[in-house]
């Protein structure tokens, strides 16, 4: 036996469809061509509504979100087999990956960035294998994602520490940016807590080979501790921006309460002026009028 069987295996190809989201103008018209040609698996589990569909093979252009290889073959694998396989994980790699081995009743598992070999024993195995594999490979990649979301993000987040303490006019140029700031931490809250019930789901009874071998994935990829040290990352700017949005609210409402003031004191202050305009002039007008002297001869009637 050669490598030349682990290279005549087809490729299998996949992606993660999210089917809440709704789709208007062009990009309903690209999802519905897309869909006509692409098959759908499954589903993952709730509450993810993501789907799972198999790429036509022949539209090459269509980006790939997974790539496996799924091969029924004695065990141990041959050495040959596995170095062939080895190198076409290796293969799409800008950088040197980890490639993820794992052994499991007779069953072989490679992994190295969007690839994936699965060696298995008996055909009737592979659906529910590739299934469960898939599903680990999404949660994997979104808590990859997760990290490096947050990394990014770490120190734009930090510069708003000083805006938790004290908001004023100086700081309304950046409310906009604080704004936007707060939301993406609530988006990343939520893409977590998406994740929870998948990540923290309790192990398969009785258990199936599929469930085993999905859950050994998870281990290896320590989804669990990377979910929670993600939680725990998250938590002080969620109590930032909490605290930013409270300033914000307060300083706000305290700044268009004084703008009334002000605009009620200057109402008084122009009726003051008029009404006193006006009794200037009233008086003006009664110092200026005197009233007029006839002198008339009087006549005196004679007998």
């Amino acid at each position: 036996m050669t490598d030349d069987r682990f290279h005549k295996c087809p490729q299998r190809r996949f992606r993660f469809a999210d089917v809440s989201k709704p789709k208007f103008g062009e990009q309903q018209e690209a999802f519905q061509q897309s869909a006509s040609s692409d098959q759908a698996l499954f589903q993952l589990r709730a509450p993810l509504a993501v789907q799972v569909q198999e790429l036509d093979a022949s539209l090459s252009a269509q980006p790939a979100e997974v790539v496996m290889k799924v091969m029924a073959m004695e065990s141990p694998v041959p050495e040959t087999i596995l170095v062939a396989a080895q190198a076409w994980l290796a293969g799409d790699q800008a950088a040197v990956e980890m490639i993820r081995n794992m052994q499991l009743q007779g069953c072989t598992i490679l992994q190295s960035g969007g690839r994936m070999v699965i060696f298995t024993l008996t055909e009737d195995r592979t659906v529910p294998l590739m299934e469960a594999m898939l599903e680990a490979f999404f949660l994997e990649r979104e808590v990859g994602r997760l990290e490096s979301e947050l990394a990014a993000n770490w120190s734009r987040w930090d510069d708003d520490i000083p805006m938790s303490f004290q908001f004023g006019e100086r700081q309304l140029g950046s409310r906009a940016q604080l704004v936007e700031n707060h939301n993406s931490v609530r988006r990343f809250r939520s893409r977590l807590e998406r994740l929870s019930s998948a990540i923290h789901a309790p192990h398969v009874y009785p258990p199936t080979y599929a469930s085993q071998a999905s859950e050994r994935y998870r281990e290896r990829a320590q989804l669990v501790h990377r979910h929670e040290v993600l939680n725990e990352q998250l938590q002080p700017f969620a109590e930032l921006y909490e605290s930013c949005a409270q300033r914000t609210s307060d300083y706000m409402i305290a700044r268009t309460g004084h703008q009334l003031e002000w605009a009620i004191i200057i109402l008084l202050v122009i009726q003051v002026v008029f009404s006193t305009f006006d009794i200037l002039t009233s008086l003006e007008t009664s110092d200026t009028t005197t009233p007029a002297t006839v002198n008339q001869p009087i006549e005196i009637d004679s007998p």
